[in-house]
């Protein structure tokens, strides 16, 4: 009986252990080095993606967020990732929330107003003022938060230099998090990190609308 009970336990186990590896996808990215972002894409029977923070050797001191559920269609994951100019506070744009992490406590905030963690500049202030419709004639040629990412593109480093923010006032553009292009952007997907240097500062990348 006992026997038996061993043997299903360990079923078990193997059948989790299978089934997360065919519908999760994860990748990370160092802010410092003492400080790891992991992005993961669940597929599940719906599709989610959650954020975790933490130091690469010390998987046992990390903390993630609540799983965020990704509207209707894989193309609207994804995630853009700002640092203050201090280093001491890191944000993360989903639209559907903004994340706010403080990096001395290792710690997340979750917020549906932006303009409660962040101060935008003259650009994005117009942007809000006159809507979608008037956004490319604005800000031409500027790239939505969602989106596929060129498989080509991906670094999972940040860049030397971070340039600053275009509709943010005192944080610096660091890269951004999304499914990879392979050829059928279906349940499955790879996911990674584009650094700034490879991928244009998203239009408005840390506006949230929770509802």
């Amino acid at each position: 009986m006992r026997r038996a009970i061993l043997l299903c336990t360990f079923a078990s186990l193997s059948v989790a252990a299978g089934w997360h590896s065919l519908t999760r996808r994860s990748t990370a990215v160092e802010l410092r080095p003492d400080l790891t972002l992991t992005y993961t894409v669940s597929w599940g029977f719906g599709m989610s993606q959650r954020f975790t923070l933490g130091e690469r050797w010390k998987p046992w001191a990390s903390i993630s967020t609540e799983w965020i559920k990704i509207w209707d269609k894989p193309y609207n994951s994804g995630a853009a990732v700002y640092a203050s100019e201090d280093g001491k506070t890191y944000y993360i744009g989903t639209s559907y929330i903004l994340i706010v992490i403080d990096a001395s406590q290792k710690s997340f905030e979750m917020h549906c107003d932006s303009s409660l963690a962040l101060s935008r500049t003259g650009l994005a202030q117009q942007l809000l003022v006159y809507g979608f419709r008037g956004h490319e004639q604005i800000d031409p040629g500027a790239p939505p938060l969602f989106g596929y990412l060129d498989k080509s593109a991906h670094t999972g480093t940040l860049p030397y230099e971070l340039p600053q923010s275009r509709y943010y006032r005192v944080v610096r553009y660091l890269g951004k998090f999304g499914i990879v292009a392979d050829g059928s952007q279906g349940r499955g997907s790879g996911v990674a990190f584009v650094s700034a240097q490879d991928s244009p500062e998203p239009r408005l990348g840390l506006e949230a609308n929770c509802g």
